[in-house]
């Protein structure tokens, strides 16, 4: 079987992959492979299958890392090796960005001359699913490395490879910059919110750290520490409430589930369909909070990025007022909260944890400094994002098939991408003039009309805009 072939590629010559390039399983030969003197202290990466599946073009993290122990019963691969899962999940593709080891469920190639590492990586994404489904059934899915090397392709001339792949990178890099600046704004938020609301190291009234700097703390009896004088103790519940809006299935919209969210991150990046579902979804809207109820050790909360639909599962909140919404956020998603939600959650093996409980939570507060952190533009960038890598995946997934089997020339994929690409470069303008002109408080005075502030807009320098 030719995996790619069509009526439209009938000129591209036919390779198996072993003709394409080098492959060679990973290694990872002591026992027990989880053995701690293999890691301790270590700095040399070590890939999981898990970390390839849940990549997008290049491995950009990873939570183990080899000692020189580990090293000498490994291998170490060089930068921009593909690698491809064999066993667990299975065909999943993924190029190294930093020299890294991984265990013998990977399978490393390094192309040759007739092609490249990363148009193989698309390659494989593109017969994913199919290896997938031939290899279903046993009782634990899994491909070989003599299996990898049979395969055969139509594999176009290197020039015509490399014009495909400007099209898919060109939206593969736009992806990740927009996960990158959503995973940088999330660090930020949180180390601010430690820093403020639970090292009380907030700007006093000389601009200065005010715990450290000698401020006044005083000891509260409810939450058993000190906290600056003049903070008030709220209750959760003062802050959020919870909604359970009904929901019309005779529609399919996008829909958050825990099958989707992330542990450990507010960026809700996946969405899953309500079609897929037959009881139990409620009315979701944009920037609504949510929260996991089932199993809250998993730590899934964050921001609903659009409307649509979210499951029971998941508890769905909004803000009783605007300006508490970044600390309401970052509350709901800090690890006190989760800790909080782990001891007062029901059940052994499916502990679930109550809407009540959460919103009985204790938090100390102070209106000034939650409204001076509420400056921070969160909702709308990580929002933006999101939507936008909905829009440019969907693209992707449908010009990927269509590149590899030659039925759309370049000229219309590229015409395809631009407009794409035009499209969500107008709307992050129009989020930013939004941004600029609540900053500057031309809105609300009325002096200027909306053409002319956008002219200005238009007209300023990068800087000067931010």
């Amino acid at each position: 079987m030719i995996f790619n072939d069509s009526i439209y590629n009938k000129n591209w010559e036919i390779y198996s992959l072993s003709e394409l390039g080098d492959f060679a399983r990973g290694k990872s030969k002591h026992r027990p492979r989880n053995d701690i003197n293999l890691f301790k202290n270590g700095s040399i990466p070590f890939i999981q299958t898990g970390e390839i599946k849940d990549s997008n073009l290049f491995i950009l993290k990873n939570n183990e890392y080899y000692n020189e122990f580990g090293l000498k019963q490994s291998k170490l691969w060089d930068r921009n090796t593909l690698c491809i899962t064999i066993a667990a999940n299975i065909a999943e593709p993924a190029l190294l960005n930093y020299p890294a080891c991984f265990p013998d469920s990977v399978v490393g190639f390094k192309a040759n001359d007739l092609t490249s590492e990363t148009f193989m990586y698309y390659i494989f994404k593109y017969i994913k699913n199919e290896i997938q489904k031939r290899s279903s059934g046993s009782t634990q899915d899994n491909i070989n490395i003599e299996y990898l090397q049979t395969l055969k392709f139509r594999i176009p001339q290197k020039n015509y490879q490399n014009k495909i792949l400007s099209i898919l990178l060109n939206l593969d890099k736009k992806i990740n910059l927009n996960v990158e600046i959503n995973k940088n704004l999330e660090s930020l938020a949180k180390t601010l919110y430690n820093y403020w609301f639970l090292q009380f190291e907030f700007p006093n009234e000389e601009g200065k750290p005010y715990k450290s700097s000698g401020s006044k703390m005083v000891y509260n009896e409810l939450l058993k520490k000190e906290i600056p004088e003049d903070w008030d103790i709220k209750c959760f519940g003062d802050i959020l409430t919870k909604q359970n809006r009904s929901f019309e299935y005779n529609k399919n919209v996008e829909t958050l589930d825990l099958s989707v969210m992330p542990s450990n991150s507010f960026s809700l990046n996946d969405l899953n369909e309500s079609n897929k579902f037959n009881t139990n979804l409620f009315t979701m809207k944009k920037y609504d909070l949510l929260f996991g109820s089932i199993r809250p050790y998993l730590k899934k909360a964050g921001i609903a990025p659009c409307d649509g639909a979210v499951a029971g599962t998941v508890h769905c909140y909004t803000v009783n007022k605007e300006s508490n919404y970044n600390f309401a956020l970052i509350t709901l998603c800090s690890n006190n909260m989760f800790n909080y939600a782990i001891n007062n959650s029901k059940g052994t093996k499916m502990p679930i944890v109550a809407s009540d409980d959460l919103l009985k939570f204790l938090i100390p507060y102070n209106k000034s400094i939650v409204e001076l952190f509420n400056k921070i533009n969160i909702k709308e960038i990580i929002s933006n994002n999101i939507m936008q890598n909905q829009e440019l995946t969907k693209l992707r997934d449908f010009l990927l098939p269509l590149l590899m089997n030659g039925q759309v020339t370049i000229q219309d994929a590229e015409q395809q991408v631009n407009n794409t690409i035009s499209n969500v470069w107008n709307a992050e303008k129009l989020l930013r003039f939004a941004q600029w002109k609540q900053m500057q408080g031309y809105a609300a005075r009325g002096e200027v009309d909306e053409d002319t502030l956008m002219k200005i807009f238009d007209a300023m320098d990068k800087d000067a805009k931010k």
